[in-house]
């Protein structure tokens, strides 16, 4: 019986500057990237104190729409729509992933968006609550089906804004000793994501009777960004921006310290805000 050798696949070899199978669609860069010049063009997390003006603060950016989790801009005459489900706000994000109209998306409040997902997500195991899970799969659904979409939405090339409150919460030291700092109270696996992927990290809230933005945080507030040549005067790191008696003066004090351009001496702004904010009759 005459005996016949199976031959092996003959692999095609690769000429010379040709690149394997899978990697013909990557090039690698030949230049660095150019740092973003707008403010508006960053990931920015926006918490503070109910009422404070967080929604009206983050009306001022140019050309931006607003994910409604919460009825807070009813009075305001802004791009918005309300989100009731999660099913809707993932439709929303595919749509804004190819707009060419919205430069800027505001998420208010992220702290209601990561419950429409978690609602999402318990949904399709068929439970009601993430513990009714062994092994942690429920909050593992819901982490992932949150940060997916959250991803999907920073990749779109906009700038996002993500709003939440604030809160007082008790840390404690590596020593055994604890304290009180101001942080958001966004849930857990939110903040997790979310403070990750931010840019700046600001807490609006009261210094006296005025309104400030915190961007420089310490033992008492989180805050702070990642922005090396960004919010100095003179040199020196700018922590604190007075927001003034309304949102444009406001709005105008952050674009001015983010330019290096605020001096927190004065207290007053450089340049006019290039949008006005108008409520409803």
């Amino acid at each position: 019986m005459a005996i016949v050798k199976k031959q092996r696949p003959t692999q095609a070899k690769s000429s010379p500057g040709v690149a394997r199978r899978g990697t013909e669609e990557f090039e690698l860069p030949t230049e660095k990237s150019v740092p973003k010049e707008d403010i508006g063009d960053f990931i920015v997390l926006l918490f503070g104190e109910k009422k404070i003006g967080k929604t009206m603060l983050s009306a001022q950016f140019p050309d931006a729409f607003h994910m409604m989790f919460e009825p807070g801009g009813k009075a305001l005459e802004i791009y918005q729509s309300e989100f009731t489900d999660w099913g809707t706000f993932k439709k929303a994000v595919t749509k804004l992933r190819v707009d060419r109209r919205f430069n800027t998306v505001v998420i208010d409040t992220v702290d209601l968006a990561f419950k429409s997902a978690e609602k999402y997500a318990c949904t399709k195991l068929a439970i009601d609550d993430p513990a009714d899970e062994e092994w942690g799969k429920g909050w593992r659904a819901i982490r992932k089906e949150f940060e997916q979409q959250i991803h999907r939405l920073v990749s779109a090339g906009k700038g996002v804004i993500f709003i939440s409150h604030a809160m007082e919460r008790e840390i404690k030291t590596r020593r055994g000793s604890s304290s009180h700092r101001v942080v958001s109270t966004m849930p857990r696996q939110a903040a997790e994501i979310i403070e990750g992927l931010v840019d700046i990290w600001a807490c609006f809230t009261y210094d006296g009777e005025k309104r400030t933005l915190i961007i420089g945080g310490d033992e008492d507030v989180s805050a702070g960004h990642r922005l090396d040549d960004r919010f100095k005067w003179r040199g020196e790191e700018i922590r604190k921006i007075p927001m003034g008696s309304s949102a444009e003066e406001g709005y105008g004090n952050f674009v001015d310290a983010f330019n290096n351009k605020f001096n927190p001496n004065a207290g007053e702004p450089k340049s006019s805000p290039k949008k006005t904010l108008k409520r409803k009759a």
